[in-house]
């Protein structure tokens, strides 16, 4: 009973680790799922923006071949002219729409130059944030598992504690009705007169010992003595009758002699 009753503060200090444990895992399991939704609105807005640059990309483009095609047009007219109109005013023409053109080519390859770093930009940043994604699903499918195997050891814990407090109470319940038994034959000896105290269940046992090694106690009593003799080991003395009223009962009740005391405790081992 002892070893029973030093079990349940481990079991229940045991039992309350699993339980902030268990706790802990479902406090990481709302921060990864919110740690998810983060991720994904950031990779939404990203994919937006990037359908956003690739559309003013197009735009250049389609400004760019516009832009060839005026050139098309202004060369077309130009051979519509006299040699000498065409001569003139191709050379003033020329240069101008080539300083034009100059001008937007260089802008529209600035302007392509940047998106193309921004779509790198993008791009890396989209792979980071799917592998953080992947890793976050993973955390959190460990942390599930991890919840699952806490909660299966809680219930363990649990059914072992009350198989532990059944047996407890059918060992207890078992020993007092051995030693309501002992009490009861002791009372029916004659001679024995009321306790004017109290004594342990080994005071108890001692006085019986010495009865049982004279041979003059009842077959019945000294089975219950070996009963009381094999609940030793499992249970906690308590206070039952002064030991000097029980052994002078005894004594008187069933004719043992002061002297033959130590005598009969060294035989009970061997009678039994």
């Amino acid at each position: 009973m002892e070893a029973d009753d030093s079990q349940e503060p481990e079991l229940a200090e045991t039992m309350g680790q699993l339980q902030q444990e268990l706790r802990k895992a479902k406090d990481d399991h709302k921060m990864a799922i919110g740690a998810i939704s983060s991720l994904q609105r950031q990779m939404e807005i990203q994919e937006s923006e990037l359908r956003k640059i690739r559309s003013e990309k197009e735009l250049l483009q389609k400004q760019l071949r516009e832009r060839e095609v005026q050139l098309q047009a202004v060369s077309d007219k130009f051979c519509s002219l006299t040699e000498e109109q065409r001569q003139e005013e191709a050379v003033v023409a020329m240069v101008e729409e080539n300083q034009n053109l100059q001008q937007v080519v260089a802008e529209q390859e600035f302007q392509l130059a940047e998106q193309n770093k921004l779509i790198s930009e993008l791009q890396g940043t989209i792979s980071q944030l799917q592998a953080e994604a992947v890793s976050t699903r993973l955390h959190l499918l460990e942390q599930k598992q991890a919840q699952r195997e806490t909660q299966s050891q809680l219930e363990a814990l649990q059914h072992t504690e009350l198989q532990t407090r059944v047996a407890l109470e059918l060992m207890s319940s078992k020993f007092e009705r051995y030693r309501n038994k002992i009490i009861q034959a002791t009372f029916s000896v004659e001679g024995i007169q009321d306790p004017q105290g109290e004594l342990t269940d080994d005071d108890v046992l001692e006085a019986m010992q010495v009865c049982g090694s004279c041979r003059q106690l009842p077959a019945a009593r000294r089975g219950l003595l070996r009963q009381e003799n094999t609940l030793q080991c499992c249970s906690q003395p308590s206070h039952l009758f002064t030991h000097g009223w029980f052994s002078e009962n005894l004594q008187r009740a069933d004719g043992v002699p002061a002297d033959a005391e130590e005598q009969g405790q060294q035989d009970i081992p061997a009678q039994q």
